[in-house]
């Protein structure tokens, strides 16, 4: 079941203890409670939890215990099914000890680890004495038998007695050291074992609350019956963001579109199994329609002028100030909690950008959007990426291939599909694979159902680009104090694919800014489809097999004086004069 509630049994009645009705004759039932469904918005997550109860005749209290302390009260709501809510209580409940029974399992482990290590040690001081006792054996035998012989207690020394022994010391000694290496290497082997347990037994005991909240609910039934409990609350310090694999078959035209979900979370409480619904607004943002306002230029400023409305803009856009000051709850909540899992926080905190890119285009669009995650999923509360997938589509693909020869003889491949699925794309990064090879990764703006979306596809080797200088029409000429360039090029397209494609051929010729700088375009061929800023851009249709050729020629005249800003390069490219002296000297 998503996150809703019985809509003839929802209630948010939070009690003072001035206004709680009289409690019932018998203790509070405590109920054991599970998470069911999640929604998680950017910055927090309304959870449901539900509990089977078994209702008495009349009143009944039930106590649903362990909830994280920084639930937001006034988030509580309440539903029943089989009896009605008469009453909600919240209390805040300090602990002497954290109570988490996975501090406790890792405490074992640890303990369970340490006297391995104790028994291995054991082990390593028995070998050692025995290899002690076996190297005083060896050196006592032949000086006990020279000695027993010097006294005259032997007439010989018994040799293959000494051998004998000599043959049992170094076996027992090279099977000591056999031993010995053994178990040295269980020791390396067991040390970062232990570590590890210690940094997560570490971890987990930062995360463990000293501090929780109940909620006491009081259900009336006509009859003993059973109900069904179910409780919703927001809680800060949930995030998520989309991702996205685009698998793409130029050829066939089909692009595999697959959406992703990363959810992270340090809640202090993990979501096992539960029903995902992902939403793409902050819950706590205050929403309003926009006003416009006068726009008057000069004169005082007037209240509510264009200023107070671009600041309200700005506010309803969420941008204000630096990413981080954009979710103080990720930022402060738990950054500032004594005790709190601070490895989680900075998990959360190393993709936050992410969530405010997205935040930012949502806003802008004025958009809220909400995706059911089709499995149950289990997030723990230790702010680590957990990624989902939301849905798979098979989108139609167009191409578009173009070159900008003068900066790069690639011809690169852009990718056009129609968001023909029901949801939209949101901003997020995205893996690219060109016929099952990662080509590298790009990114996804906002894309509506039915809006087109453009991805970058790579470099298609199978259509060469080459731009050749004319050095017959090229020359570079001085005459007093002026100096004219005139330069020719060819640019050809080959294409070595069996089937025609259409190639986008952009060039940027030469501007003038300064009516001492002349300049003339003197021959493009075929003419330019368009022209904007001193680019021009050719669309050339060729054939399997074939080529398409621009042909295009211009001239420069300015004074001599002026060569030093004629012939600076540009931020982008090498310049196009002094690469023309270098061509002209070979």
């Amino acid at each position: 079941m998503r996150t809703r509630l019985f809509p003839a049994c929802l209630f948010a009645i939070l009690l003072s203890a001035a206004a709680a009705p009289p409690a019932p004759a018998g203790e509070p039932i405590e109920a054991k409670s599970a998470i069911g469904a999640v929604t998680v918005y950017l910055d927090r997550a309304l959870v449901t939890r539900t509990a089977a109860v078994r209702c008495a005749a009349g009143r009944s209290e039930f106590v649903l215990a362990g909830l994280p302390a920084e639930l937001a009260d006034a988030s509580i709501r309440v539903g029943a099914k089989g009896a009605t809510v008469r009453g909600v209580r919240v209390e805040r409940v300090f602990l002497e000890r954290t109570e988490a029974a996975e501090v406790r399992r890792l405490e074992d482990e640890l303990t369970a680890l340490h006297d391995t290590e104790a028994a291995i040690r054991d082990d390593l001081g028995v070998l050692e004495g025995e290899a002690r006792f076996m190297k005083g054996l060896s050196a006592s035998a032949p000086e006990k038998a020279t000695r027993m012989l010097s006294e005259g207690d032997l007439k010989l020394p018994d040799v293959a007695g000494v051998e004998r022994t000599l043959e049992l010391v170094t076996k027992t000694l090279s099977a000591n050291a056999a031993k010995v290496r053994e178990a040295n290497r269980k020791l390396r082997e067991l040390q970062p074992r232990i570590e590890a347990k210690s940094r997560e037994l570490g971890e987990k005991r930062a995360s463990g609350r000293l501090e929780q909240k109940k909620v006491t609910v009081a259900l009336e039934a006509a009859a003993a019956a059973d109900a069904r409990l179910e409780l919703s609350y927001l809680l800060p310090g949930a995030m998520w963001f989309p991702a996205y694999d685009v698998r793409a078959d130029v050829d066939k035209g089909e692009l595999e579109l697959v959406y992703y979900a990363v959810i992270q979370q340090a809640t202090g409480e993990d979501w096992p199994g539960a029903e995902l619904t992902l939403n793409a607004s902050r819950p706590a943002e205050r929403t309003v329609k926009p006003e416009p306002a006068p726009w008057l230029l000069g004169g005082a400023p007037l209240p509510g002028n264009l200023a107070g409305a671009q600041e309200l803009l700005v506010q309803q856009a969420g941008i204000q100030g630096n990413s981080l000051s954009s979710f103080p709850q990720i930022k402060q909540q738990y950054g500032q909690r004594a005790g709190w899992n601070r490895k989680a926080h900075a998990n959360m905190l190393d993709n936050e950008e992410q969530v405010v890119r997205l935040f930012r285009s949502v806003a802008a669009r004025g958009t809220s959007v909400a995706f059911p995650v089709p499995a149950r999923e289990t997030v723990l509360t230790d702010g680590k990426p957990h990624r989902v997938t939301i849905a798979v589509e098979k989108l139609g693909l167009a191409s578009d291939h173009s070159a900008v020869p003068a900066l790069s003889l690639a011809t690169y491949v852009t990718g056009r599909a129609a968001n023909t699925s029901k949801l939209p794309l949101l901003p997020g990064d995205a893996s690219v694979y060109l016929a099952g090879d990662l080509i590298g990764t790009s990114s996804v703006g906002f894309v509506a159902p039915g809006e087109e979306a453009a991805f970058y596809l790579g470099v298609d080797e199978t259509v060469k680009v080459t731009r050749k200088l004319d050095s017959k029409l090229s020359s570079i000429k001085s005459w007093g104090k002026r100096q004219r360039v005139e330069a020719a090029y060819s640019i050809v397209v080959e294409n070595f694919k069996k089937r025609a494609v259409t190639v986008r051929i952009e060039e940027a010729l030469p501007v003038s800014q300064d009516s001492a700088i002349t300049v003339k375009i003197r021959k493009t061929e075929p003419d330019p489809a368009e022209t904007e800023r001193g680019v021009s851009r050719w669309t050339l249709a060729v054939p399997a097999g074939g080529k398409g050729t621009v042909n295009l020629a211009y001239s420069i005249e300015y004074p001599l004086e002026m060569a030093a800003q004629v012939e600076a390069s540009p931020a982008e490219a090498a310049n196009p004069v002094m690469m023309l002296k270098e061509a002209l000297k070979k």
